[in-house]
């Protein structure tokens, strides 16, 4: 069995994965265009791996995301928005 190449470190998948579940911005999501139960439950919300970005209902796999997801920068970016942390009961500081 061939191995595959890590994509991303084990700190970026920590990054990637607390990005998916923010609510900061729209999170990756399956382009297999599928449009059965499985994927409409959670928009088919992508999980990050080392190996790259798997959607958990098929075989969808993407190997890329932008620096700023996976470097936890997104975390700032996410604070200049101060209405939606209040919509989300967090200040400012989360």
């Amino acid at each position: 069995m061939p191995t595959i190449d890590p994509v991303f470190t084990p700190d970026e998948v920590d990054s990637l994965n607390a990005y998916q579940h923010s609510n900061a911005f729209h999170p990756f999501t399956c382009g297999g265009d599928r449009t059965d139960e499985k994927h409409l439950d959670g928009e088919g919300r992508l999980v990050a791996t080392e190996q790259g970005f798997k959607c958990p209902f098929c075989e969808y796999r993407q190997d890329w995301c932008h620096q700023w997801m996976k470097d936890w920068s997104w975390k700032s970016k996410y604070r200049q928005f101060p209405d939606i942390l209040r919509l989300e009961g967090k200040d400012a500081t989360s």
